[in-house]
């Protein structure tokens, strides 16, 4: 109940500060009106929004960005596909009061925390779906990437974070089943074409019980990439995709460290532990992100010819950037953990009183000890003395 007041007073603060500056704050209710629309209707809306204000990838290499900030930049989180790590550069390049990262249950929870600084920010960053209220909340061109990666490597990627992750909603489930039981689930819509179905707005339990033709998603998400994303990047290409931020956005930090979200754990798997048949299988379950992955790679080589991004260039830039991650992360730039040290604990009751009584002992052989060196320390004084001299006579 406190809760709700406090998000009530938060939403209300929000609202007076950008009726000061002319904006408009939604409040919770108009995007729970949002929610409870047709999916079909949201996607239709957001896709005329989108189409109208999104920076197009023609425009953006005919008049390249000199500095970033010029257009607030969204960027569309698909999970494990090395997003965390691209989040961890965006705010090396902007202001950081100007840059948010917000997923869709923190969006839903408080909508109006996009508008923190009295407009949408430089930068905002999440898990987000193309069918969301976040993007009716633009109102200025802007500009908006995402990552694909490697579909099956994705998969495991996805399972091995479950695994490690005993907080998350579904780590008891993913624990008690194979990679190969894992794919074939259906009550995890993310191991279904999920990068298709996220940046096109289907991806939600819906569509799994009545999906659409393949040849209609994968034209959906090619549209999706082509007219409503200025560009986008691929795992597996990552120099290349921070080069094109530098090239088209003005960004210059643009060297980064792999930010690693998995834990290792025992049952941790690698593509080598599956066996053909398992990754066949799960490459058959994700057809359309196979073939828009294929797709893509083909795209995003022929943009960089165009923006001369030459594959020596890559790699010189990869060299690079092994550099400033051996030099940024040797042991002596980071402090030295400090380990308490844990006291040994017996393995029972006789053990403790058994040393107990030991420690007794120990002390009453030193009390023997000290008293023996004194006695003999007392006589060897004595009998050192002088004795006294003799009256004179």
């Amino acid at each position: 109940m406190f809760r709700k007041i406090e998000r009530f007073f938060e939403d209300m603060s929000l609202w007076r500060q950008a009726a000061r500056e002319g904006l408009r704050v939604p409040m919770r209710a108009e995007v729970t009106a949002w929610r409870d629309l047709p999916i079909s209707e949201q996607i239709e809306r957001n896709r005329e929004h989108v189409e109208r204000l999104v920076v197009p990838w023609d425009s953006l290499v005919s008049q390249p960005l000199n500095r970033p900030g010029k257009h607030p930049l969204i960027f569309l989180h698909i999970p494990k596909a090395a997003g965390s790590t691209f989040d961890n550069v965006i705010p090396k390049n902007y202001d950081i009061n100007g840059v948010i990262h917000i997923n869709t249950p923190q969006f839903y929870m408080n909508p109006g925390a996009l508008l923190k600084e009295g407009s949408f920010p430089r930068a905002a960053m999440g898990h987000f779906k193309f069918n969301q209220y976040v993007y009716q909340m633009v109102k200025d061109p802007f500009i908006h990437v995402t990552i694909l990666r490697e579909p099956v490597a994705r998969l495991i990627s996805f399972y091995n974070f479950l695994l490690a992750a005993p907080r998350h909603g579904r780590h008891k489930r993913a624990a008690t089943m194979s990679f190969e039981d894992f794919v074939e689930s259906k009550t995890n819509h993310e191991c279904h074409n999920g990068q298709a179905l996220r940046i096109t707005g289907h991806l939600n339990r819906r569509y799994l019980q009545r999906p659409l033709p393949t040849d209609e998603v994968l034209q959906l998400a090619q549209e999706a990439l082509l007219k409503r994303f200025t560009f986008f990047g691929l795992t597996e290409r990552y120099p290349e995709f921070m080069l094109t931020c530098h090239r088209l956005m003005g960004w210059h930090n643009l060297y980064y460290a792999k930010k690693k979200v998995t834990r290792d754990t025992p049952k941790r798997i690698s593509r080598k532990d599956l066996s053909d048949a398992a990754i066949n299988r799960a490459r058959e379950l994700n057809e359309v992100d196979v073939r828009l992955y294929e797709w893509a790679t083909g795209l995003v080589e022929e943009r960089c010819r165009e923006i001369g991004i030459t594959p020596e260039l890559a790699q010189e830039f990869e060299r690079r950037n092994k550099e400033y991650q051996e030099l940024t992360h040797r042991p002596y730039f980071s402090s030295p953990k400090r380990t308490k040290k844990k006291r040994k604990k017996e393995p029972d009751a006789m053990a403790r009183k058994r040393s107990r009584a030991e420690r007794v002992e120990a002390r009453r052989k030193r009390r023997e000890i000290s008293a023996a060196a004194k006695a003999a320390a007392a006589a060897t004084a004595q009998h050192a003395a002088p004795s006294p001299p003799a009256e004179e006579q």
